[in-house]
Order: structure tokens, then sequence, then C-alpha cells
């Protein structure tokens, strides 16, 4: 494996890069708290994370929304013919369940909002870099323009220090 100088890795195998990938997913799991872990239960969540961008040089504050498994699957769904033949009935399903297990792995699909993302992105993130918030304190940052000045975010900024009070008291 080599990352040499760069942001991205380069591997001998493909069986090294799934093993690297393996143990990067077990160690997430071992870190994952129950309120994160309660993010993958299919339901609809909203959340924030903290993270390091190259396009800001130095971390940007991402929000996010996660649909229901429900609502991802019907909108997947609607991409299909009525009524599906048999290929798109297996690619279907698929998919489905591609969706399903990753879910149970704790990596959850939705749109991400940041100054540098403003109108959202789609993709899937392990709910161990999550943080959970309402959906008022969402709403917050939406209108703060994804930039909260966190003296003007009263519900994100009390619901962040109320989740950093519940990790300090787990073991």
């Amino acid at each position: 494996m080599s990352t040499e100088s760069s942001p991205f890795m380069s591997f001998d195998s493909f069986d090294e890069m799934m093993e690297f990938m393996r143990r990067n997913e077990q160690a997430a799991q071992a870190r994952t708290l129950p309120a994160q872990q309660a993010i993958a239960d299919g339901e609809e969540h909203w959340y924030y994370r903290r993270a390091d961008s190259p396009w800001t040089g130095g971390d940007v504050d991402i929000f996010g929304h996660i649909p229901s498994i429900a609502d991802s699957i019907a909108k997947e769904r609607s991409y299909y013919g009525d009524p599906m033949d048999d290929q798109e009935r297996a690619e279907f399903s698929g998919v489905r369940h591609g969706m399903q297990d990753r879910l149970s792995r704790g990596y959850v699909f939705g749109n991400h909002f940041s100054v540098v993302e403003p109108n959202g992105e789609l993709g899937s993130v392990h709910v161990s870099s999550l943080i959970p918030i309402s959906k008022e304190a969402f709403e917050e940052a939406r209108a703060a323009g994804w930039a909260p000045g966190w003296r003007g975010t009263k519900v994100l900024y009390t619901e962040l220090r109320e989740f950093r009070q519940y990790m300090m008291s787990q073991p």
C-alpha cells in the first residue's frame, strides 16, 4: 500500500485493498456509540459532522439529511418500468439488497450540505462520524447558509453540547 504525499491510496492487489477496507470498517463499528448506531435504524434522520476539506483549507461543517430506507427504496423503484421485466426485477432486487446490507453495516445514504456544496451532494457515510441533530437544528444551519455562527444557532449549539456530554459519559 502506498499513499506517498497524495490523499489517494494505492494497493498492490485487490485483496490488499479489501483487507484495508475490512479493517477500517471494523474500527468504525468499534467506535460507534449507541446514539450514532441509532441513525442506521432505517428511519429519517438529520446529522452534523466536521470534516477536513481540501477546498476550504481546513475543517468544514457538514449537515446531512438521511431519508428513510423505505423512501430510498421507493425512489430507486421509480427508475424502473411498471411492470418490471425480469432483467429490471433482478437489478432492482440487487440494488435493494445492497442498500439494506450497507445500512446494516452502519453506512447511511443521504444528501450532505456545506458551504462547499450548498445545494447538497448525494453520498454515503458511516454513522461513526455523525452527530445526530434535530430537523430544527438542521433547518437552523440551512438558514445560516451552512456556515453557522455558533452564537446564532442556539438549537444546534445546544444539541452539539449535549452530544459532547453524552460522549463523555460513555465507557
